[in-house]
């Protein structure tokens, strides 16, 4: 049998975030055996009770990401870095490969162009060098994808999501078509 890890964190992550945060704040405001009233406001209460939620929910984000079923905190990590940063683009991790397509995904607080697209690819270089992609074209198709061509072939395409604050672009190679283009380079 086989358990959903993303089911059991949402799971853990509920259980934390409001049991949790409830025992400790009664436990500051009654006592241990809530037998005594150390804390009579109604503010100071539902302020300790906030701070523990908040506490237990950035607890949970990182939870998540360090196993890998949400990447909400790494989100916020990359919203970070465009802000504070000088990158015009992060890098989001290591690429995924499922059955002939390599996913590589960026996110940017630009405006998404050809320009950026190229930057990315040319900044790459784990596709760049060995596939030899410097007279890459990229085309665009509608508004939230992208095509990218070298010398007619279509090499991969490229999708774009808009998330709150910033956009992801998401690059979707095609693994035989780039490998078939090194052996034909060398």
């Amino acid at each position: 049998m086989k358990i959903d890890l993303s089911n059991l964190y949402r799971i853990l992550s509920i259980f934390f975030i409001l049991f949790y945060s409830r025992q400790i704040t009664h436990v500051i405001c009654f006592g241990r055996h809530r037998n005594e009233v150390r804390i009579k406001s109604k503010i100071a209460y539902y302020t300790i009770y906030l701070f523990w939620t908040l506490f237990f929910w950035i607890l949970c984000l990182i939870m998540g990401a360090a196993c890998g079923v949400d990447t909400t905190f790494d989100k916020i990590l990359y919203f970070v870095d465009l802000t504070n940063g000088n990158e015009e683009y992060v890098e989001a991790g290591a690429s995924k490969e499922i059955d002939d397509m390599v996913y590589l995904t960026y996110y940017t607080k630009r405006e998404i162009d050809e320009s950026i697209l190229c930057v990315i690819i040319q900044d790459n270089k784990f596709i760049c060098e060995p596939y030899q992609l410097e007279e890459v074209e990229i085309k665009q198709i509608d508004k939230k994808k992208w095509e990218i061509q070298l010398d007619g072939e279509v090499l991969g395409s490229i999708e774009i999501e808009r998330n709150l604050l910033m956009r992801k672009i998401c690059y979707i190679w095609d693994k035989k078509k780039l490998e078939r283009r090194y052996k034909i380079e060398n």
